[in-house]
């Protein structure tokens, strides 16, 4: 390889002979910053010059070949520090509320694109809605659709696994369109106040839930490649918040309990007293109280 400039590579073979239908093959390896920027198609051609001006008809001394270009993102989605972590209701009250902050942080890290965030919020559980807004928003996106669960037995998959999400509930698909510039960050959240009313329909009178909403990236896969280590690049992100049902202590629980633990003490007392003749005693002395006062007597005489 005699030079290399940006836009030519240059080979030299010193005096090489070929034989009839024989061939020859270069490998050319180009190193290119994943930051660079080109067009969507890259021209690549190749020509051959020898000394010997007499060519056959048939020989071809120039090819040129197109090549898709794709340009390297890589966008993180995170769960913000912000968002709720727990929130708790008393079973058997279905009117409660109580205020829950989701939060997802979108970065982007190498180039300025234009992508697309899907966020999945959980909804509606059977016949009840999980937030008091049903209409519930996400700022600077909108309420694409409505999607149905894969399941329609969600008691059954809930007392399996505690979790609140599209995978039993109804979700609001919500579309988020952003134009990133490098290293600039974006934050969406879902603010409202979660209801209890969905609650009763479990059946469960003490349990812990998480209640999950999921966000997705899209972008144009013929434009951009996302770039991960791993097989399963894009990226996918659970911004979850606890759910706690308890029941609310009972008085007369406590009180009965008391009475009973108090007997159960009291049945104890007793009985280690008869075990140690204390009643028998007790009764001797009740049956022959003067032959009792005589043995007393004949004692301190002696």
């Amino acid at each position: 390889m005699q030079g290399i400039s940006s836009e030519e590579t240059i080979c030299e073979v010193n005096k090489p002979l070929f034989s009839g239908n024989a061939s020859a093959v270069l490998d050319i390896i180009y190193s290119i910053n994943k930051e660079s920027h080109f067009d969507q198609k890259v021209t690549f051609s190749a020509s051959v010059a020898s000394g010997n001006a007499n060519h056959s008809e048939n020989s071809e001394l120039l090819k040129m070949r197109n090549i898709s270009v794709k340009h390297a993102i890589y966008v993180t989605l995170l769960r913000h520090t912000d968002s709720s972590i727990y929130i708790n209701f008393t079973s058997g009250k279905s009117n409660l509320e109580k205020p829950v902050k989701q939060i997802l942080e979108v970065k982007n890290e190498f180039r300025e694109l234009n992508l697309t965030i899907f966020i999945r919020v959980p909804v509606k559980l059977g016949a009840k809605n999980i937030w008091n807004n049903k209409n519930v928003q996400i700022p600077d996106c909108f309420r694409d659709r409505d999607e149905q669960p894969p399941s329609t037995n969600f008691l059954k998959v809930l007392k399996k696994k505690n979790v609140l999400n599209c995978s039993v509930a109804v979700c609001a698909v919500f579309r988020c369109d952003v134009n990133l510039l490098r290293n600039e960050r974006k934050f969406y959240n879902i603010s409202s106040n979660v209801s209890s009313g969905w609650i009763e329909q479990i059946g469960i009178r003490s349990a812990s839930f998480q209640l999950v909403s999921t966000a997705s990236l899209d972008y144009d896969e013929d434009k951009y490649i996302y770039f991960s280590d791993s097989l399963n690049s894009v990226p996918v992100c659970e911004v979850n918040t606890q759910v706690e049902v308890y029941e609310e202590p009972s008085i007369l629980k406590e009180v009965i309990g008391g009475v009973i633990g108090g007997l159960l003490i009291v049945s104890l007392i007793t009985a280690a007293l008869y075990k140690s003749g204390f009643f028998k005693r007790k009764a001797k002395q009740q049956k022959y109280p003067a032959q009792e006062a005589d043995e007393v007597k004949n004692l301190n005489e002696n």
